[in-house]
Formats: structure tokens, C-alpha cells, sequence
């Protein structure tokens, strides 16, 4: 299941339990509360949800930020490096020649704006 299919997941599903609730009648709530209380889950979950959104839009972002300053790099152009970003963090994996390319991907993607941190996991061909 892709990103956006949980996220909508979750969304529904808080709209679900909000909506549920509204079915409760406590003895001491009043409907409309029970039903503004549901709103609010409601509301609260599709905030959630957003904030998700935004969180794998920006780390797609960095991503492919990272790949084209590796591509425009004459030094790592030709290299498969694989890039993938989670919260910020990037990893980079793949093979280089040389130690000297590994060191200049990590600096690279670590000189990338957006980027918390690099987990350089990138290979020296022996």
C-alpha cells in the first residue's frame, strides 16, 4: 500500500470513530456536543493527515534535489547512487571507483538544502 493510500486510510478512519462517536448517547452529553466532539476528531485527523502530505512532499523534494546535483557533478554523473529521503534524513546507496566519489556524494547531498542529516552508504568498487 503507497503513502498516500495509508494516509487516506488513516483519514477515513478517523472520520469513522468521529462519526461513530456521535452515535453514543451518554446520558450526560447532549447530541450536538457528542457531534461537535466528532467534528473535532474529524477535524484533528485530517490535520494529521495534512501534516503527513507535507512531510513525504518535501522529502520527495530533497530527494530530487539530491539526484540532480549528483547528476550535474562531473565526477559522480556517470554513477548509479540511489537516493532516498525519510524525514529529511538522506541515504544514499549504490558504487563508485574511487573513496574520493563516495566522500563527494555525502558532501553533496549533506550540502543540500532541506537535508538533516546522510546516512552515505554508497560502495567502493574494489
Amino acid at each position: 500500500m503507497g503513502k498516500h493510500a495509508i494516509v487516506l486510510a488513516a483519514v477515513l478512519a478517523f472520520a469513522g470513530l468521529g462519526l461513530a462517536g456521535c452515535n453514543n448517547n451518554d446520558a450526560g452529553t447532549a447530541p450536538g456536543q457528542q457531534m461537535k466532539e466528532g467534528a473535532q476528531q474529524i477535524g484533528q485527523g485530517l490535520a494529521n493527515a495534512g501534516d503527513k502530505v507535507a512531510d513525504y512532499a518535501s522529502d520527495a523534494a530533497i530527494t530530487t534535489h539530491v539526484k540532480a546535483r549528483l547528476a550535474a557533478n562531473q565526477g559522480l554523473s556517470s554513477f548509479n547512487i540511489h537516493v532516498e529521503t525519510v524525514d529529511g534524513v538522506v541515504t544514499l546507496t549504490g558504487t563508485v571507483d574511487l573513496p574520493s566519489q563516495r566522500e563527494l556524494a555525502g558532501k553533496v547531498a549533506t550540502n543540500t538544502d532541506g537535508v538533516k542529516s546522510v546516512n552515505n552508504r554508497i560502495e567502493v568498487n574494489q
